[in-house]
């Protein structure tokens, strides 16, 4: 069993070893004999973590013929690193999305690569998990006045009907307040709780979800800005990992508990214990500083909030033009 990287075709037969290739921070380059080849690059990263055994021309023809194929799952490509990596640390003879079973985990790892997943930049990078793009998707007032914001003015009309609906989705979920995880199914509350890195992957999934999008970070001061109580307040950089921390490690306990009673990926109770004692050690470290843990997490955290700065900014924007509203209508 090979695997070859259908880019540079570096080779091995080791499956640790092409996935490290693949995520290395300096991506490897065409070669003249693969310059030729049409594929997309999620199309290459896939295909060069199927093993091929015999005629490795013929394999690539078969598997890519299947990876055209429209497949339900769509994920990033950071996921299913996680999610291959789930499989091998726990021995999986069975897939961790549709449970489908194998006799041996090489053919698991195939068969979610090729048959159970599918993700590309342009999905990945407009991920909304149904969530709207805007606070105000459409703003109006019933009777003779009606009410609409056009760039940043507002128009407002002098008369005003003694019944007044406006039709508004809801603000971001407030800084004190727990996150919405609506947004997560089982399968990816799973790759949380067994990621290394548990409490930076939780935030990042979580943000994925604009109404948790509540935090705005000024990464060279001291201060950031929160969304609370339908007020933007300004907060210490302390304060706002220390309570994020906090409600990160409040939904991992929580997650560790729904996978514990649904257990869609099979993953075996003990490790699951193992991990849920590795995130109470990471939290305790944190908690009391033990090796640096707090700077080292507060600036991983810093990373996350700072990855969704124009979406926060625009959520901000938009609960400032809504507070102008209400203040209009006050005044009527």
């Amino acid at each position: 069993m090979n695997y070859n990287c259908k880019k540079c075709l570096y080779k091995t037969h080791r499956f640790p070893d092409i996935v490290r290739h693949l995520n290395r921070k300096k991506k490897c380059d065409k070669t003249l004999e693969t310059v030729k080849l049409k594929y997309t690059e999620d199309e290459f990263i896939r295909l060069s973590l199927i093993p091929y055994f015999d005629n490795i021309d013929k394999e690539n023809k078969e598997d890519i013929n299947i990876l055209k194929k429209i497949n339900k799952n769509i994920v990033s490509k950071e996921k299913m690193f996680e999610l291959l990596h789930i499989i091998d640390k726990n021995k999986m003879k069975n897939c961790p999305l549709c449970n489908k079973k194998f006799n041996v985990i090489s053919n698991v790892r195939t068969h979610l690569i090729l048959e159970c997943i599918s993700f590309d930049s342009q999905v990945i990078n407009n991920e909304k998990f149904n969530i709207d793009n805007s606070i105000l998707s459409n703003l109006s007032i019933n009777g003779d006045t009606n009410l609409s914001i056009n760039g940043d003015s507002n128009v407002v009309n002098n008369t005003i009907n003694n019944n007044i609906n406006i039709s508004i989705i809801q603000p971001p979920i407030s800084f004190n307040d727990k996150w919405d995880i609506t947004h997560l199914n089982n399968d990816e509350k799973t790759v949380l709780i067994l990621s290394m890195v548990k409490y930076t992957k939780t935030l990042e999934y979580l943000l994925k979800n604009k109404n948790n999008q509540n935090v705005l970070i000024d990464k060279d001061s001291n201060l950031g800005l929160v969304y609370n109580n339908n007020n933007i307040e300004k907060m210490s950089i302390e304060e706002i990992c220390d309570k994020s921390f906090n409600k990160i490690h409040d939904h991992l306990k929580n997650f560790y508990d729904d996978v514990d009673k649904i257990n869609t990926a099979e993953v075996d109770k003990k490790y699951i214990d193992t991990e849920k004692k590795s995130m109470r050690i990471k939290y305790l470290k944190y908690r009391d500083n033990d090796d640096n843990a707090k700077k080292i997490a507060n600036e991983n955290l810093l990373h996350i909030f700072d990855k969704v700065k124009d979406e926060t900014i625009e959520n901000f924007n938009e609960i400032k033009k809504l507070q102008e509203i209400n203040n209009n209508i006050n005044g009527f």
